[in-house]
């Protein structure tokens, strides 16, 4: 199962959220619902929402340069923005959701 690392880095749905809103010029309430899981052992899984995942796998190379531009992001920071978009990217292609676990 594929999946993105982003411990330190990514503070969960509502930044997935504010990051679609923002490659888009639209307004984060304008994205869907964010599904939610907990397990038994206090972990919790949410869904990201279709709408976020196919704002994600859409984002090309350059506007995603423009946006690392305008938000002065090193090389390190822009690795990571492509490697999320690569993710949501497999999944859009592959039909299937991506998903955020926490632990608690």
């Amino acid at each position: 199962m594929p999946y993105f690392d982003c411990r330190g880095w990514l503070d969960g749905l509502v930044w997935l959220d504010w990051l679609a809103a923002e490659l888009t010029g639209r307004d984060c309430s304008a994205f869907g619902d964010n599904a939610l899981f907990q397990d038994p052992y206090e972990h919790l899984v949410f869904r990201v929402p279709v709408d976020v995942t196919a704002v994600l796998a859409g984002v090309d190379e350059t506007r995603l340069q423009q946006y690392a531009d305008d938000q002065l992001m090193d090389e390190h920071e822009i690795k990571m923005y492509r490697q999320l978009c690569a993710l949501a990217r497999l999944a859009t292609t592959a039909g299937k959701s991506v998903y955020c676990w926490s632990a608690l």
